[in-house]
């Protein structure tokens, strides 16, 4: 991997803009909270390598778990979350025109609502409990692409990672 220096501090301050965008605007909702950091994601998906996107992701929104009082969410948005810019950061990888951009919001918000369906289900044990919480995590992955949408057609012709 070449540029691992550059790559690092990209990481880290995409990391610090995750965390911030789902630690600090947060909009509660019955079981937890919805917020904008998934745009995060979704950029690191767009702007680094495959491998370093997941790590972002997995990091930023996990630590906002924690510092959050979610710490039981955590592993769950660990996995959901690297598995979301793993998902957007294919689905970007040749082009970055706003088919692909739309593309990969919907494919990592197809893998963010289907990891916390599954995440809910195992912490209640009851499949009707994590069904409940779906709309919100739905509504979470449109708001989130609606936002990356415009980040990115604004930002990723000036911003060349």
């Amino acid at each position: 991997m070449r540029n691992t220096a550059k790559n690092l501090a990209r990481a880290a301050v995409l990391a610090a803009i995750i965390f911030c965008l789902t630690y600090f605007i947060k909009i509660p909702f019955p079981g937890g909270y919805v917020h904008p950091g998934d745009a995060g994601i979704l950029l690191a998906g767009l702007w680094l390598p495959l491998p370093w996107a997941a790590g972002v992701a997995a990091v930023g929104a996990g630590l906002a778990d924690l510092a959050g009082g979610y710490a039981v969410y955590a592993p769950i948005t660990f996995l959901t979350k690297a598995a979301m810019a793993l998902a957007a950061g294919a689905a970007m990888r040749k082009k970055h025109t706003l088919a692909t951009f739309c593309l990969a919001g919907i494919a990592a918000g197809i893998v963010n609502v289907a990891g916390y369906l599954i995440g809910d289900w195992i912490l209640s044990g009851n499949a009707l409990t994590a069904l409940a919480y779906a709309p919100a995590n739905a509504l979470q992955s449109l708001a989130s692409l609606a936002i990356f949408v415009v980040a990115a057609k604004l930002l990723d012709k000036k911003i060349r990672f």
